[in-house]
């Protein structure tokens, strides 16, 4: 999944002419187009939690905290994953 955005910049100006108030828009308007591949970004946040979990360290209590919302994060997106793939199986079952 691809996600794009746009942030637009726009110059206004405001003119009166008799007792009519007209706005103008120049046409310098710039638009700044961002795609963002959201699977992409999901898959790397999940072998940047593995590699994290991967070492064998010795674990205060606040890093056994943070391994274990480390642990969960990992979990809730393996899920997602396999929860986005049963759907998109079921998709293709209904249409063909």
């Amino acid at each position: 999944m691809i996600v794009c955005y746009t942030a637009n910049t726009t110059n206004n100006e405001e003119t009166a002419e008799g007792n009519v108030d007209e706005t103008e828009e120049n046409d310098n308007t710039e638009q700044d187009e961002q795609c963002v591949d959201i699977v992409e970004c999901k898959k790397r946040l999940r072998e940047a939690y593995e590699t994290i979990l991967m070492y064998e360290v010795p674990l205060d209590d606040l890093d056994r905290k943070l391994h274990r919302r480390i642990r969960m994060r990992l979990a809730d997106s393996y899920a997602e994953l396999n929860n986005s793939k049963e759907q998109t199986d079921l998709r293709s079952y209904f249409t063909n």
